[in-house]
Order: C-alpha cells, then structure tokens, then sequence
C-alpha cells in the first residue's frame, strides 16, 4: 500500500473549486494532461488519471529521470562514499577504455561530478545531439563521449546537455557498484513502496541516467515530497538536508538559452530547476514533480503538450490560491468526480462502416511527426464489435484492435515492446481513424484510412525527442536491450 495518506482539500483548509479550475484550464488548452497527484502537509488532497493511463501504470518521464539519478548521487552522499567534487575521469573503466587517460583533453580531468549535475559541464551546445549518431554498440559511450572536450573551464558555463548527466549516472554507479535502478529500486522505489520503475540503457546495460525512467505518478510526488520535507520521509533522513539545500538552489551563470521571463530563466540547481514558485523536476512535454515549501505542496504531473510554460502557469494562478482559502464539501465532491471522469481524447462518433476487409498502402509524404517510411502498409478487417488494425513494418505485422472503448495490445519489435491502447472507428463508409495511445509514454499516435484513395496515414501528436520510430519509446524487450536518443 502506498505511504501517502488520503484526506479532502478542505480538510485542510484548501477550496478544491481551485484544483477544478485547473482541470478546466487544462482541458480548455489543450495541455492533455495525462495525471495530476496533488499532497499538502503530505496528504493526498487530489489524484486524477486519464483513461489509459492509470495509477498503477508506469509513464516515461523524460527528463525527470535526472532528478532521480541526482537522488542517486545525494544518497551516496549522505552515505559519506561519495562528494560532489570528486573528479569525473577518477569514476571510469579505463582498463575497458579504447581512450588511454593521458590522451584526453585536460579540461576534462578539471570535470566533477558538481559540474555534470549543474549542467556546467563547459560545452557550447549539447554535445548528445552531435556525438549520437557516432554511437555504437561495440564501444563505451565514454570512448565518444571523450573525443569531443568542453570548449570552456567547467564550471564556468551553463548549457542544458545530456552528457553531463550520462557522466553523472557513470559516477554514481561505479561507487555504488550496481546500477543506478537497483540502487534507487532498493533505497526509494521499494521502502516508499510507490510502484515499480524501468529504465533505458545504453548497448552495455548502462543508466542512461539523463532521460528513460519509467515510474508512476505516485513516485514523482513521493520524489517532490522527500524535497520538501528537507530529506526526511517517514521520520528518517534518507537525504542530507545540506543535499536538499544545494540541489534546489541555482548553480553557476545563467541559461543563455531560455527566453527572458521563461521559467527556464530562473537558474539550475542539481538537476532541479527554480521556478516562480519553488523548483521542480521537470520533463519533456510537461512532466512535472513540483516542490513548493510556502504553500506546503508536493505536485506531480504527467502530460502531452509543447505549452509546458502555460501548464505551470496554470498551476501558479488556480492550484497555489487554493492554499489556505478555505472550502465546502460540495467542491471537495465536485473535484472528486472531475477526476474520476478526466480525459484527455474525447471519444468521436462511429459512424456507418463497410463489412468487408481493406487493405491500405501508405500515403506518400508526412511531416515531421510521421511514423517512418518502413510502416508502408496495412489491413483493416472486422472483428465482431470492432476492428483489427494490422500495421505491416520491416515484415513485422502489429494487430491492434480498435472499438469505440478502449482496447489493449502490445506492439513487439523484438529488442524493445510498446504496451498501446487503441480507440476509434469509421466514421463513414469511407474513412477510419483511430488513435493509439503508447500509454507507457507521453506520446500517441493518429491513424487516418481514406477508402477513396486506398491510403493511410499515420502522425504522432507530438514527434518523441528521439524520433518518430515507436521502437525507441519501448521498454526492453525478449531481443536486446532498448535505448532512447534524448
């Protein structure tokens, strides 16, 4: 059973109309939230999932995955086996190296591991976006990673980049001596009991450290509660409160990079950025874990959308006021309901179908958001109450049943598997749409076939970071080990 205890808003003195006003917000913008938990003093006062994602399952949350591996770090430090100045290059395999030491650039031996969780790394741009198309499975990372130096005395520069946290992950499981998940697993994940947790690797079973953690809602609200209790959970300081201090607090000169007023303006601190109101974990498409020490919150948020400065906004002008203003039973059940009806992708009307089998090629073209050339073709069939959708890819076919309530299914490709849930329908004698949402993700997919033209389509909502090729949101599968671009 999860360790948070549950109560009303106005309980504790917050007007749940707030929170409703959020939900509204978010469904009048677009933003698709996907899931909100919402703790005050550390009660649960609100917790909301869209329909498929659920409670109990587990969703990428891209870059929140830093502030986990900075949890990492911060319990072996409040260990005593490790300290944020200890030097990068002292943490790698060099014997398994093709780099010798002596060949790498000094300002690399100048690199601790303070510098990779500030992103103060000393790089320009992120140096993940140029070195990995250079990646292969037959060397480390490191070998790459080495071969392109910081242009600048770490330390000195801010910039937003993925290796600086792979180096960090590197770090912290060489004085840990297991992975980075087994050690989270058995020092959060499992004593918090808040649900199991997956990640991607590089091609030697590696944390990628910077993005690819898979966790429930609940484990991003139990990661923004044990920062707002300064580390303690329960009555027992698992994290330092000096650990706390130093990772909410913004490191090094300012983000060159983020549009002046933005929240991303605001300062880094150890793989948290400050925000308007308190700091937060913060991933790729609007996943959130918030602190917020003056209202007492802990806020975890799961959602689909480019608008991530409007998502927080929201949070500041609806769910803050809330604190403190008092409330009614009536609001209290009013929020209850609008959570247990949450939605993000209102069912569309199923109109007159045919009753015989179509087989669909490709329509040529696609922007940006298409799913690759090589899902070139596919067969719609009927089922009793619904249709079986076949996508064909690189000889593979992909049954995917689709009703106008959601179905389940499992995409399979071989060394990575992608749990989707499906819902549509025609709506007409000569159009089929159906939308497959990758639930373990943020993201889904829009399938559109035209009788008239023998054609599909086939977009995501929003393109993943490391391309439009579903394989790299997967999880592990029976054929390799998965990974993930950014």
């Amino acid at each position: 059973m999860s360790q948070f205890a549950r109560t009303t808003p106005s309980s504790l003195g917050m007007d749940a109309a707030g929170l409703s006003r959020f939900l509204d917000a978010c469904r009048e913008r677009g933003f698709d939230l996907h899931s909100i938990m919402v703790a005050l003093d550390g009660e649960v006062v609100a917790e909301g999932w869209a329909e498929p994602y659920s409670a109990d399952g587990i969703q990428l949350v891209y870059s929140c995955s830093k502030s986990f591996t900075a949890l990492a770090a911060g319990l072996l430090v409040t260990d005593g086996v490790l300290d944020v100045g200890t030097k990068v290059l002292d943490h790698l395999p060099w014997a398994e190296l093709e780099t010798g030491r002596d060949a790498v650039d000094p300002l690399w031996e100048e690199l601790t591991l303070e510098h990779c969780l500030s992103m103060t790394v000393g790089h320009e741009v992120d140096a993940w976006g140029m070195l990995a198309p250079r990646f292969t499975p037959e060397t480390d990372f490191i070998d790459t990673i080495l071969s392109v130096p910081p242009q600048h005395q770490p330390g000195t520069r801010f910039c937003y980049n993925q290796v600086a946290t792979y180096l960090a992950a590197r770090v912290v499981e060489d004085v840990a001596g297991e992975p980075l998940l087994d050690l989270l697993r058995r020092r959060f994940f499992e004593p918090l009991d808040v649900g199991p947790a997956e990640t991607h690797v590089d091609p030697r079973g590696r944390a990628l450290g910077f993005s690819g953690c898979h966790v429930r809602t609940e484990a991003l609200l139990a990661l923004a509660q044990l920062h707002l209790d300064e580390g303690r959970w329960r009555g027992e300081q698992l994290l330092a409160r000096e650990w706390v201090a130093r990772a909410r607090e913004p490191y090094g000169p300012p983000n060159p990079d983020a549009e002046p007023g933005s929240e991303w303006a605001l300062g880094y601190g150890f793989s948290f950025w400050k925000c308007t109101h308190g700091y937060r974990g913060d991933g790729a498409f609007g996943q959130f874990a918030l602190v917020l020490p003056e209202q007492r919150l802990a806020i975890a948020i799961t959602s689909e959308t480019e608008d991530m400065q409007g998502l927080l906004e929201a949070v500041w002008v609806h769910v803050l006021p809330a604190v403190g203003r008092g409330g009614t039973a009536e609001a209290d059940l009013a929020l209850a309901e609008q959570l247990a009806t949450l939605e993000f992708l209102a069912a569309s009307e199923v109109g007159e179908e045919p009753q015989h089998a179509v087989e669909l090629l490709r329509a040529p073209g696609g922007d940006h958001r298409a799913l690759p050339a090589h899902f070139d073709r596919a067969i719609l069939q009927p089922d009793g109450q619904r249709w079986l959708l076949t996508l064909h890819e690189r000889g593979r076919a992909h049954v995917l049943p689709v009703a106008d309530a959601w179905q389940h299914a499992t995409l399979d490709f071989g060394r990575s598997r992608l749990p989707v849930a499906t819902r549509g329908g025609w709506q007409g004698p000569e159009c089929f749409s159906a939308q497959v949402v990758a639930f373990e993700t943020p993201h889904r997919v829009s399938i559109t076939a035209t009788l008239s033209s023998g054609e599909f389509t086939a977009d995501f909502h929003l393109a993943p970071l490391g391309g439009t090729d579903p394989q790299w949101i997967g999880l592990p599968g029976t054929g390799g080990r998965a990974g993930v671009a950014s």
